[in-house]
């Protein structure tokens, strides 16, 4: 697959268990080219991973959802790799078109954890309050999680696109 995309790579990964072949991704530019051999990158981050990395990549940020300011995929990543319950809220991203309130609430939970890995709560508002307080107000806005309300919408958007992705391989998808 000749593609610079994560979204390519990321669908590659989640899906390489239903594709009979190997599979390479060719990136890079003319004097440095870069194979991925995909299939050993999924054998690396096991089948429970790349069960949930269509959620991770959608919620985090991909080509039609916004990312959160100041927070990278990776410590994403690792946050989902090390905690059970954000990597099947993760994997239950996507399997239906509408999201249900349990699913947002382990969503919120997953991106307070996101933005302070020692935090004890699950509501971005407190958490916004709390990192609001400990810098004293000198925080800028973007260094805060999204609000509640926003992050509804985002998470909304999220599992919309993980929708579409997780049906990527069907002929007629609904």
């Amino acid at each position: 697959i000749l593609s610079e995309d994560t979204d390519v790579l990321v669908l590659c990964i989640s899906f390489c268990k239903e594709l009979p072949c190997q599979i390479y991704q060719k990136s890079g530019t003319q004097a440095r080219t870069k194979y991925v051999d995909v299939n050993k990158l999924a054998s690396v981050l096991g089948q429970e991973n790349c069960d949930a990395l269509i959620g991770l990549h959608a919620i985090t940020g991909c080509d039609s959802i916004s990312a959160f300011a100041g927070r990278g995929k990776v410590a994403a990543l690792k946050l989902m790799k090390r905690n059970l319950e954000h990597r099947k809220a993760l994997e239950q991203l996507g399997k239906d078109w509408e999201i249900t309130a349990e699913l947002l609430e382990k969503l919120e939970a997953f991106v307070c954890h996101v933005y302070n890995t020692k935090c004890e709560t699950t509501r971005v508002n407190d958490l916004r309050y709390q990192l609001f307080c400990a810098k004293k107000g000198e925080i800028d806005s973007w260094q805060l999680p999204p609000c509640a309300a926003a992050l509804i919408k985002h998470c909304k958007r999220a599992n919309y696109q993980a929708a579409v992705w997780k049906r990527f391989l069907q002929n007629c998808p609904n």
